[in-house]
């Protein structure tokens, strides 16, 4: 019990020197200590119900957004930023989690980092990469899916 609570309070030291994009790190933490197991042998709480993961799913989308904003990244580096986040949200909390956090994700990209700002997307080239984003997102998320082992929808 100890370590998971030395553990969480150096994540919230963390989170807070960090800002916004920290307190990501804070709830991940807090949301791992609390998949333990209780002695029945059910999970007490759990990444996987629904409510839990549209909140996942904002939380990579809005901290990859911060995160990009925070360093002035161009819109190259902002798509990789944010296809790491699609990622590494589909192989912490499942496939559709990944699905939603792309969705969310594209919106944003469309809206902070592509000119005009807004959803209103000019360019043909900047089309393209939304749309390839899209693309890499969503079959990303899959696959990590498939390697996990879950069931196709």
């Amino acid at each position: 019990m100890i370590p998971g609570v030395v553990s969480s309070l150096i994540a919230l030291v963390v989170g807070l020197a960090l800002g916004f994009g920290g307190a990501f790190l804070f709830l991940y933490r807090l949301a791992s200590h609390r998949l333990l197991e209780s002695q029945s042998g059910k999970i007490v709480t759990s990444l996987r119900s629904s409510h839990l993961r549209l909140m996942w799913a904002t939380l990579a989308s809005i901290t990859a957004a911060y995160v990009g904003l925070l360093f002035h990244l161009d819109k190259s580096a902002a798509f990789l930023l944010f296809t790491l986040a699609v990622l590494v949200i589909s192989n912490l909390a499942g496939t559709m989690c990944g699905l939603a956090s792309a969705g969310i994700s594209a919106v944003l990209l469309a809206v902070l980092f592509l000119p005009p700002a807004g959803l209103r997307v000019d360019a043909p080239e900047d089309r393209l990469a939304l749309l390839l984003f899209l693309i890499l997102a969503s079959v990303g998320s899959a696959l990590v899916g498939w390697r996990k082992g879950e069931p196709a929808n």
